[in-house]
């Protein structure tokens, strides 16, 4: 049989013959050949490499929460209390939740699905109905109770998540079922209920956006708490988790301090982790953020740690203080952003040469407008002479059909205003100070008094020898300003304005009487490393809390801002010949 198999793998017996007739001579290297196969063969083989062991998993973002309820029982959210209490902030708080439920659910609706109609600028919104009325109760627990976030990811590796919420009977209850009928409008399938009847679970590869997903989500309860995970199809993460639970009563380590907010977060991993497509920009740092009660103040600090080290070096405050006068209400110094501005394309289009090392903004009490900006350039007089030329030929051409005003060379000093804005008189010159030269920005006049700048306020800047930023505010007199600013700034630029009659404008105007100091720092506490520190009423400056006003308003919330999604105050018709003056003043900013 072999005989048989050897020749019809040899091509039959012709081939045999023919090697029947090889000689002895050429015989013999065959052999030796074989002999050294067999020889190599026989040797103690080399074992396989072992598998490289796989990607190990990290933790990319945790966030705690301790919820409004528990939050406001401290002893230390007095002030903060009272603030919540205001029917203004009640207000507010309910419009944003209706209007989040609403968003959320046409931001991520199915392609050929239509969004809600947005309601009218300060008309109230109606009842909610549908899926939103259902997505309603849960973003509300969100708020009000405590939860915690964890998102895990390995390289190259699908992320996994786990979101957990402390409720109680009836609220864990309302989650299986409203989130269940809310993923089911979505994905068009029936989330598979457990046998505990307690939990259920839904392919992610049932949605249509995400086909090639071989992840679950997964509702599950233990104890006070439910657990939705992001996972496979047996989620271990969430399994651990649930054993935390079991064994501390909550599913995260214990922290020395019971932070009002604790969060750690990796934001380019966990946009990978979870699949999102958004794009920021690179070079972001992990950030970590606490925010608690001190004494009726909020106490917010941060670690940045950047990728790479920062693209600066401290160097000795240069304050512009012969422009300083009291009564300052808010102070603002900066350095370490010549390489940042370097980089955007708006400064590159400018063609200024390299940005200002410092800048600094102040603003005194009196008429809403006593805001300035100084900042320090080489070579000022030139550089201010050049951006004269661009607003006075470039941009006044754009302002005849996109806004008020124009941009005159002034004759009383070297610079340039923008005129004819019937309130203000916005200007950029040059100033000097010990031989260094300023370029000084202001919205009107500026004040000058016989009492100099506050001693106390520069000490604390030129006391902190790392220090990369300070802030200092009167936050309700200063909110008062901004919004007297900004809702000007956005008539002047045909840009809609916060609309006087909404929620967001009413809450600041009754936060405008209420806040007091705000104090930030930051001080640069490695190479690549950025720390922030800041005691504060609510945790937010004037700046902050108007843009977050102008986002909670932005008719597609909780997209942009309304500034640039609103519709904006029509401009007055200019006259033929005349200067663009407007015929009646902008909107008061109270209404």
């Amino acid at each position: 049989m072999w005989t048989r198999l050897i020749r019809a793998r040899l091509g039959g017996s012709a081939l045999v013959l023919a090697g029947a007739r090889m000689t002895r001579r050429a015989t013999l290297p065959l052999i030796f050949l074989f002999l050294a196969v067999v020889a190599i063969g026989c040797k103690p083989s080399t074992p396989p490499a072992p598998p490289a062991p796989p990607p190990p998993v990290e933790t990319v973002a945790r966030v705690h929460w301790l919820g409004m309820d528990r939050l406001l029982a401290e002893t230390n959210a007095t002030f903060l209390t009272n603030i919540t209490s205001l029917p203004e902030s009640k207000q507010l708080a309910k419009q944003t939740l209706d209007r989040l439920a609403v968003g959320l659910l046409a931001t991520n609706s199915p392609p050929g699905t239509n969004p809600p109609p947005a309601a009218a600028e300060g008309a109230p919104s109606a009842p909610l109905t549908g899926v939103a009325a259902l997505l309603r109760p849960l973003l509300e627990d969100l708020f009000r109770q405590e939860s915690y976030l964890e998102v895990r990811h390995a390289t190259n590796q699908p992320g996994e998540m786990v979101l957990a919420i402390r409720l109680d009977d009836e609220r864990s209850g309302r989650w299986q079922t409203n989130l269940a009928v809310i993923l089911q409008s979505r994905t068009g399938h029936i989330p598979a209920l457990g046998q505990d009847g307690r939990s259920w679970q839904l392919p992610l590869a049932s949605h249509p956006a995400a086909a090639a997903d071989d992840r679950c989500l997964t509702f599950g309860r233990r104890q006070d708490w439910v657990l939705i995970g992001l996972g496979p199809e047996t989620n271990l993460f969430m399994a651990e988790l649930a054993a935390l639970i079991d064994r501390d009563g909550q599913p995260f380590a214990r922290q020395p301090k019971d932070f009002w907010l604790y969060a750690n977060l990796d934001p380019q991993r966990t946009l990978r982790a979870l699949a999102l497509d958004w794009s920021l920009p690179p070079g972001l740092p992990k950030v970590t953020v606490t925010a608690i009660g001190d004494r009726g103040n909020v106490r917010t600090a941060a670690a940045l740690n950047f990728p790479q080290p920062l693209p600066f070096n401290l160097e000795p405050w240069n304050i512009p203080t012969n422009l300083l006068h009291e009564p300052i209400v808010s102070f603002t110094a900066i350095q370490g952003l010549t390489t940042w501005l370097s980089a955007l394309p708006v400064w590159r289009n400018l063609q200024l040469g390299s940005p200002p090392g410092q800048l600094y903004f102040w603003a005194q009490s009196g008429v809403p407008f006593l805001s300035y900006c100084a900042a320090t350039l080489p070579d000022c007089s030139n550089r201010v002479t050049h951006v004269t030329d661009l607003l006075v030929n470039q941009a006044n051409a754009w302002l005849t059909n996109n806004g008020l005003g124009r941009f005159d060379r002034a004759t009383n000093y070297h610079g340039v205003n923008w005129a004819d804005l019937a309130i203000v008189s916005p200007y950029l010159k040059t100033r000097t100070q010990n031989g260094v030269e300023f370029a000084f920005a202001g919205l009107e006049s500026d004040l000058y008094t016989n009492r100099p700048s506050p001693a106390g306020l520069l000490q604390q800047v030129s006391s902190i020898t790392n220090l990369v930023a300070y802030d200092w505010e009167l936050t309700g007199p200063r909110l008062e300003q901004w919004l007297y600013v900004g809702q000007l700034l956005r008539f002047a630029l045909y840009k809609a304005q916060i609309p006087p009659k909404s929620a967001s404008f009413a809450w600041l105007s009754a936060l405008e009487t209420r806040l007091g100091n705000c104090g930030t720092v930051v001080t640069r506490t490695g190479p690549d490393q950025l720390s922030f520190l800041r005691n504060s009423g609510i945790g937010l400056n004037s700046a902050e809390l108007d843009l977050l006003a102008d986002w909670l308003e932005s008719p597609q919330f909780p997209r942009g801002l309304h500034t640039f999604l609103g519709k904006p105050t029509p401009l007055p018709k200019r006259k033929s010949g005349a200067s663009p003056r407007p015929k009646t003043t902008p909107p008061a900013p109270k209404g």
